[in-house]
């Protein structure tokens, strides 16, 4: 429940920025990771942040551009995409 959560806050986020927002059903390589699910991003001044999302959700995030694939996620961990969110929300103030 936690995950859904989370994955339903980064779209909601998302939809505040659309113009930083992207969704791909392939990877930054052109490869479907896994079936059934998509790659969403925001592209922020700080860094990319991005997330593994069902393609049950894909309709929410229609206010993204789709990319034909995902960017390089980079070292997108999830100490990195916090920091990155961080530092995002500070410039933004």
């Amino acid at each position: 429940m936690l995950n859904e959560y989370c994955r339903t806050l980064f779209i909601a986020f998302s939809a505040e920025i659309p113009e930083l927002a992207w969704r791909s059903e392939r990877r930054y390589d052109g490869t479907i990771e896994n079936e059934g699910w998509f790659f969403a991003g925001v592209s922020l001044p700080t860094g990319q942040v991005t997330c593994l999302l069902p393609m049950r959700q894909w309709e929410l995030m229609d206010h993204a551009v789709t990319l034909i694939a995902g960017h390089d996620p980079e070292s997108d961990t999830q100490d990195d995409a916090i920091q990155r969110l961080v530092d995002y929300i500070r410039e933004t103030r």
